[in-house]
């Protein structure tokens, strides 16, 4: 059954391969079979927070939002087969999505708007999800959010529709809609969640085909392996994976054959999945109120090294979380040189997720170019939740961030990464909604973005580190469409004939 190379479906394989052939080009995916995935990061227990590459991945392949997107970025259909913005409705915008292709839930229940209205409710109340800001030109929704009204006026469900009324014009309300964060959920057994996606959640590591799931999928099972610290390549080389999303230093080995034989996989670039570093400085800490602290820092931080040191070069050094360096960056004026003050010692303590195996390198490359300038770092693992109390309360001095791309407008994820930054985020909201009015993909709508963008990293002290590339290893034979999608199509995903 694993036979036969693994069909590629977008431009061109970043290995040097011939051009990607269209999936009708290829053989049509055999039905059955289980999927044996390495991903990491923990077990989602709240789909609309979940965090690292696991729980997304769960949350993608078992809930379905009103709108998706295809293998190329695109906006596709999701729970609504049509929608769009009703036309002649009076002074406020308003948009309309119909639910009448069917979908359900796994124990059969069909999905109604009002599913899908308190999926989208929910998501807003969260403190640690994205929702709030997404739907930020939904009427009454920062009125909901601050506590000021028990319900969002702008989320109307009708009978087969979902009517979503807006305070501004909003051209790409569609983009938003499809962030993982706003899909539609519902109470599943016990403590685990269910929605209408391809798959449902069987135990803890397991997902099953839904029979009556929004998309019919190929695979019957998806395995997802505990590797237990051991590398993907390893999990490889004795056939207990089919498939992994990798960074860095983990392609080349998949890409090296050298050391004997082996199963031979197949390595494609995951554009959505690329993860950003960036290190957060606390504005209030007295270092990063010299003025030249900024300008040193950044120029002090050999990104390059760590890319060649740490990664094989597999990455981009950012200048911003455009990911964009060379003449057309934005950088930080290092004409003014930081000074440490005479007699002083300054330390910063940089704390990390301690799960996260790359961002440890990244820091500790970090320690070492700051320290042989003479400045002490220390670092300081954390989990994910002593990290957000640990900025919120100002209790430490830096951090370790990364963020992983899941809209196609950078200042929408951006703004996500920032939910904890310091004052001034309402007014770059604000901004962003002026913003979000201008087309999509324009030049205005660029500079637009670029211009918050710039400011926000300013006032939050940010310095973007390191923009490491995803990869997908998938083993021959596997039929798995990926392209921009954040669950790379699992619901296509087969087996060659």
């Amino acid at each position: 059954m694993r036979i036969v190379t693994l069909i590629l479906i977008a431009s061109v394989i970043y290995t040097g391969c011939a051009p990607r052939r269209p999936i009708a080009a290829g053989p049509i995916p055999t039905r059955g079979g289980t999927l044996r995935i390495h991903l990491e990061g923990g077990w989602p227990s709240d789909p609309g927070s979940a965090t690292g590459d696991l729980g997304r991945f769960v949350a993608a392949a078992t809930g379905l939002g009103l709108v998706t997107t295809d293998p190329s970025g695109a906006i596709a259909a999701g729970l609504a087969s049509e929608w769009g913005p009703t036309d002649g409705v009076g002074a406020d915008p308003e948009w309309w999505f119909d639910l009448e292709g069917g979908a359900t839930f796994a124990d059969g229940r069909g999905v109604t708007p009002s599913d899908a209205v308190e999926s989208l409710t929910a998501a807003v109340a969260r403190e640690s999800s994205p929702g709030g800001w997404l739907l930020a030109p939904v009427r009454g929704a920062r009125s909901f959010a601050r506590g000021e009204l028990g319900f969002i006026e702008g989320l109307v469900p009708g009978t087969a529709t979902v009517r979503i009324k807006l305070t501004r014009e909003t051209p790409d309300l569609a983009m938003r809609l499809a962030h993982p964060a706003l899909r539609v959920w519902t109470a599943g057994r016990g403590a685990e969640p269910a929605g209408p996606g391809p798959f449902e959640i069987a135990a803890e590591r397991l997902l099953v085909a839904s029979p009556r799931g929004g998309a019919q999928a190929y695979l019957d099972r998806i395995e997802l392996i505990d590797s237990a610290g051991v590398a993907p390549a390893v999990l490889a080389r004795l056939g207990e994976i089919d498939a992994a999303v990798v960074y860095g230093r983990s392609v080349s080995r998949f890409l090296d054959t050298d050391e004997g034989p082996w199963p031979p996989f197949r390595v494609e670039r995951l554009a959505s999945w690329d993860r950003t570093y960036v290190l957060w400085l606390d504005p209030e800490m007295r270092w990063t109120q010299d003025p030249g602290f900024g300008g040193w820092l950044d120029a002090t931080l050999d990104r390059a090294a760590m890319l060649r040191y740490l990664f094989d070069g597999r990455g981009d050094a950012p200048c911003d979380l455009l990911s964009r360096c060379g003449e057309s960056a934005t950088r930080v004026d290092t004409a003014t040189t930081w000074r440490v003050p005479r007699g002083a010692r300054p330390r910063i303590a940089l704390a990390l997720d301690a799960s996260d195996r790359l961002g440890g390198e990244i820091a500790a490359r970090i320690k070492a170019d700051i320290e042989s300038a003479g400045v002490g770092v220390e670092i300081e693992p954390r989990s994910p939740e002593d990290l957000d109390r640990g900025i919120l309360g100002g209790e430490i001095q830096a951090a370790l961030l990364h963020r992983i791309s899941w809209t196609s407008d950078p200042v929408l994820t951006l703004l996500g990464t920032l939910h904890a930054s310091p004052r001034g985020l309402e007014a770059d909201l604000a901004d962003l909604d002026r913003a979000a009015m201008l087309p999509v993909g324009s030049d205005e709508r660029r500079a637009a973005a670029e211009d918050i963008q710039r400011r926000v990293l300013s006032r939050a002290r940010i310095v973007p580190v390191v923009k490491l590339e995803a990869w997908i290893a998938s083993a021959p034979g596997l039929v798995l469409p990926s392209g921009a999608s954040p669950s790379f199509d699992v619901a296509r995903a087969g087996w060659s004939p």
